[in-house]
């Protein structure tokens, strides 16, 4: 550990809690939140989410935000003048943060992650100052051209490159970048429950029927039926392709039960955004609407899972999805496509289909939900996996470690 306090700050263009942010930024978040210590001060700096009139907030002694002035980016915009428009503002006003920062505490390294406008700012810095950076890659879901060329320019001077799949770097060598050792593989991770509140509700159908009702799901939604929980952002076709795969899936896998049967079987589908339409189409085409719940944007989702029996996501593109870490922190098990990390991330509480395999997804459900399957110890099995693998304390030090390396190679 280093022998007096480090500083470093946490560049990320959207910022934990932010509606219409993803899992990059509650991982910023979450990476501060565990890293920091008497050694390191972490300083994360983003755009306003939703124009909040706090521009700095101490969330420890070594854990401070400051937002800039510019609203965060509308993720369900294609617009190329919006996303240039948003980079030139995030670019000058982060600049200018970070310099009134250094000037105050001396920063020792930048860690940013994509999208790739955080890169320019590293490389400012870098070049001005000397200030070294690493860069996480969450995807390779490029919109546009000139966004590649930024990722180039940041990849030449950037200290490391951490991915938090490892088919993101299949990706690179389609493209012909080759990082050596700057390329490092680090999962993302999550905060683990002493206990999940999923224990308690499989075995207390009184507790579940609080939460049902409590979300105003009672009318609906029964303590006994048998809840699938498929969470998703709507701005990939992609994944509202998935989406509508498995809600296909679905529909036959009921039909494969008499009529009285099928009503204990709900899906519960949340998310938003451009594509929703697409869903909301094949909803309408569905025989089985009374099964079927869209229930849009929400932000509790721990009392989702704390209700739910299985947690889908089978998406044509997906990285390191911070859906699945929380379902099986919450010991629910999980249906997903073999892609991204999902296949490693789930490990022995996964069941695992090909992407747009409908056939696949009904024979795991009729596995899963099969009566002689003691749903209770793959619950248990979803917990301990994810504690032993994916544990927030544990990676945290993977990137104390990492920062320091850099710091002093530099």
């Amino acid at each position: 550990m280093p022998s007096k306090k480090i500083t470093i700050i946490r560049l990320t263009t959207r910022l934990f809690p932010d509606p219409n942010a993803g899992g990059p930024a509650k991982y910023a978040f979450d990476l501060s939140n565990f890293v920091n210590n008497h050694h390191f001060e972490m300083v994360n700096i983003s755009s306003n989410p939703n124009q909040e009139k706090t521009k700095y907030q101490k969330i420890s002694s070594n854990f401070e935000i400051h937002r800039l002035p510019v609203k965060g980016l509308d993720m369900n915009s294609n617009s190329k003048w919006n996303q240039i428009w948003f980079s030139l503002r995030f670019t000058a006003y982060a600049i200018i943060s970070i310099l009134r920062i250094h000037r105050k505490k001396r920063i020792a390294l930048i860690h940013a992650d994509s999208p790739a406008i955080t890169g320019v700012v590293c490389l400012f810095f870098n070049l001005l100052c000397r200030i070294p950076f690493v860069y996480t890659y969450h995807g390779v879901d490029f919109k546009f051209r000139f966004e590649i060329f930024l990722y180039k320019l940041t990849n030449t001077k950037t200290s490391k490159i951490i991915i938090v799949s490892r088919r993101i770097q299949e990706y690179f060598q389609y493209l012909g970048w080759n990082f050596g050792s700057k390329l490092e593989y680090i999962p993302l991770g999550i905060k683990i429950p002493e206990k999940p509140y999923h224990y308690t509700t499989l075995n207390d159908k009184d507790v579940k029927a609080k939460i049902i009702s409590h979300l105003n799901l009672s009318p609906y939604i029964k303590s006994d039926d048998k809840i699938i929980l498929y969470v998703g952002r709507m701005i990939f076709e992609q994944k509202v392709q998935g989406m509508i795969d498995f809600l296909a899936a679905f529909e036959k896998f009921l039909f494969s039960f008499p009529e009285p049967e099928r009503s204990y079987y709900k899906l519960l589908i949340i998310g938003d955004g451009i594509y929703r339409s697409k869903l909301e189409i094949a909803y309408q085409n569905c025989t089985q609407k009374s099964n079927v719940f869209l229930l849009g944007y929400r932000s509790n989702l721990e009392d989702f899972y704390a209700i739910a029996d299985l947690t889908v996501l089978v998406s044509y593109v997906e990285g390191f999805p911070n859906v699945i870490l929380e379902s099986l922190a919450s010991s629910v098990p999980c249906l997903c496509s073999s892609v991204g990390e999902m296949k490693e991330m789930t490990g022995p509480a996964g069941f695992i289909v090909e992407p747009g395999n409908r056939d696949q997804m009904i024979s795991c459900l009729q596995d899963f939900f099969n009566p002689k399957r003691d749903r209770k110890i793959l619950a248990q099995q979803a917990f301990n996996w994810v504690k032993s693998h994916f544990d927030w304390k544990s990676i945290a030090k993977k990137y104390q470690q990492l920062y320091l390396e850099c710091i002093y190679d530099e």
